[in-house]
């Protein structure tokens, strides 16, 4: 059974997609890859080379004016300044990267006018003869991006089908790599939208093709693999991993290796962790820990851009153990009795303990008010509440203040400053508005200042959802938004619910 709610079911499903792709907006927008770190010296040249033909309308464009003004959204100037930039070349791809920034700023105050700007954009680029290197990347990035956005699945496969149609006509070797980035997204959008059989199709597909000739490509796709389609085809994915990591080991014991196999080699035995950690947190702590000292050895006698991409491995592996060590004191708490609510308040529910609700299955929701990936699963709380609420699940809230107080002109939660401490009581007052305008059919407890009720149940990312059952043990502990995620809860929630069919 699908948890993706019906686009019928009002602004439920929407909200939490236009929350998701904030989220990605932030991801895509400043995320500098280790692959950008190597390519810094080969993209300083490429600058070089254009500004010396720049002509005099360019130069009077100046970035950090342009980005200045996106940071302290004035917007209309920025639009402006870039619309008398452009006039007279407004086909120029130089055009494009500015372009894509001022829609991606529109989108959080206009999202009609954004939205607009960024496919007027897309269609520019199918349309141009040439493409720049540099601008291939815009293909899967606004792909992505306006999938976020919608709720129409046809779609988004069209506008990738579009882009995989143009990059197929370009004969270089990055448009070659971005192709296989593009079917790779689309597979991607197949998995989420719960067409996983034609996912894997893909998938398989783009295994064979890459498997001999691109071993780079064959890794990455093979960590998405993993992470997508290993809990729907776990003998399948087990396959896949075990013939990813043949030749990831052939690749980085060759005298050949170069920088870009280094990577391939450490994205793809992160991307293992990652998956390990869902059933078996232990055997990804040993895969992190043996990551972690083969770094050290690839470091040896190694200088300068390889040197700084090894220092960000290393980092990322450490964080991902101290990570993996709360994953596995989660898992110790599995079976155990869920603690009792501290001091707290509630709002919009009746006083209870999780004593008073044995007989139910309830479901912890680990939030805050900030959070984006949060307010992205409020579209399955609000379909499980009304699936499952007379099958005997009870849906539960749980946050603490956050010094944020409802702003009535706006509409909306904001944070008070530093110097301005938001009441208890206000700010429970902020939660019932809230919870009001998410149309969220569930109550909340809220820890009162000085308690910790989180730390019982290992909450180190938000959202976390705690699965107790009839008899106040916990049966499933998720960190995360994310249909995967859902997926397993739902299943879960049915499971000690005994409910059976649609």
């Amino acid at each position: 059974m699908s948890t993706t709610p019906s686009i019928a079911k009002d602004g439920h499903y929407r909200k939490g997609r236009l929350c998701y792709a904030i989220v990605l907006l932030v991801a895509i927008v400043f995320l500098v890859s280790p692959n950008r770190i190597l390519a810094q010296q080969e993209a300083a040249d490429d600058t070089a080379t254009q500004a010396e033909s720049d002509d005099d309308q360019v130069e009077a464009f100046d970035p950090r004016e342009f980005a200045e003004l996106l940071s302290q959204r004035k917007l209309d100037q920025a639009a402006q300044m870039l619309q008398q930039a452009r006039e007279g070349s407004e086909d120029d791809p130089q055009w494009w990267s500015p372009n894509l920034n001022l829609a991606m700023a529109q989108i959080r105050t206009d999202r009609a006018a954004g939205l607009e700007r960024l496919r007027d954009q897309y269609d520019q680029m199918l349309q141009a003869e040439q493409i720049p290197r540099d601008a291939l990347r815009m293909f899967p990035l606004i792909c992505q991006y306006l999938g976020a956005m919608s709720s129409d699945v046809d779609q988004t496969l069209g506008l990738i089908d579009r882009g995989i149609d143009k990059l197929q006509s370009i004969n270089s070797e990055q448009a070659t790599s971005t192709l296989t980035t593009m079917r790779t997204l689309k597979a991607q959008t197949l998995s989420r939208a719960d067409r996983a059989d034609e996912a894997k199709a893909m998938f398989d597909q783009l295994l064979a093709e890459a498997e001999d000739a691109q071993p780079n490509e064959f890794l990455r796709t093979a960590g998405t693999y993993l992470q997508l389609l290993g809990s729907d085809y776990p003998d399948a994915a087990a396959d896949v991993q075990s013939r990813a990591e043949k030749v990831a080991t052939t690749m980085i014991s060759s005298d050949q290796r170069t920088s870009s196999d280094l990577m391939s080699y450490l994205n793809f035995m992160t991307s293992v962790a990652n998956y390990q950690r869902r059933d078996d947190p232990e055997q990804s702590a040993e895969t992190l820990n043996r990551l972690s000292s083969e770094i050290e050895e690839f470091s040896e006698g190694v200088k300068g851009a390889e040197a700084r991409v090894l220092e960000m491995y290393a980092s990322r592996i450490n964080s991902m153990r101290k990570s993996m060590e709360s994953e596995i004191k989660r898992a110790e708490l599995i079976g155990t009795e869920a603690a009792e609510f501290p001091d707290v308040a509630y709002v919009a529910m009746d006083e209870a303990s999780l004593s008073d609700l044995r007989g139910k299955v309830v479901l912890l929701d680990f939030w805050a008010v900030w959070c984006g990936p949060c307010i992205a699963t409020f579209p399955h709380l609000i379909e499980w509440q009304e699936k499952y609420a007379d099958d005997g699940l009870v849906i539960i809230g749980v946050t603490r203040p956050y010094n944020y107080r409802w702003d009535e002109e706006a509409d909306r939660a904001v944070r008070s400053g530093s110097d301005s401490e938001v009441s208890f009581e206000d700010e429970l007052a902020m939660l019932e508005k809230f919870r009001e305008s998410h149309e969220l059919q569930h109550g909340f407890v809220v820890a009162k200042p000085g308690e910790n009720y989180s730390s019982k149940f290992m909450v180190t990312g938000i959202p976390q959802a705690v699965l107790i059952d009839q008899e106040g043990k916990i049966q499933m502990i998720k960190v995360g938004s994310g249909e995967q995620n859902a997926k397993a809860l739902e299943g879960k929630i049915r499971e000690l619910l005994g409910v059976t069919g649609s």
